[in-house]
């Protein structure tokens, strides 16, 4: 529900309840009418605010897991190349170069595994 939905329906409390439409209700009914009505856009426009409070919150939030992703993304990267370059320093066959830090990595796995 959008503020000028809202608007409308306050209007509509105010000036609408003393119309003809309303001719045949006591003055009491309308003043309960009135009454529940302005409690019931009171709680709306509470609601609305506490909707909007936690939209916020939750895209904050979401922005925080974002930066935590790329964050560990790109460490990710740089370890495996980090682990590349010392795989290649090492005295090993071209192909036991390409194939080292996937053995590495999948040892330290298995290690953090068992613990």
């Amino acid at each position: 529900m959008d503020a000028k939905y809202l608007a409308e329906i306050k209007a509509a409390f105010t000036t609408e309840m003393l119309t003809d439409d309303y001719r045949d209700l006591r003055i009491s009914e309308i003043a309960k009418l009135r009454l529940y009505g302005k409690k019931l856009l009171a709680e709306v426009e509470r609601l609305m605010k506490e909707n909007t409070a936690l939209k916020a919150e939750l895209q904050d939030s979401h922005q925080d897991h974002v930066d935590d992703f790329i964050r560990l993304t790109t460490e990710k990267a740089t370890l495996k190349r980090a682990l590349e370059l010392a795989c290649a320093e090492l005295n090993l066959s071209p192909v036991e170069k390409v194939f080292a830090p996937d053995y590495f990595i999948r040892k330290a796995q298995e290690q953090e595994g068992k613990k």
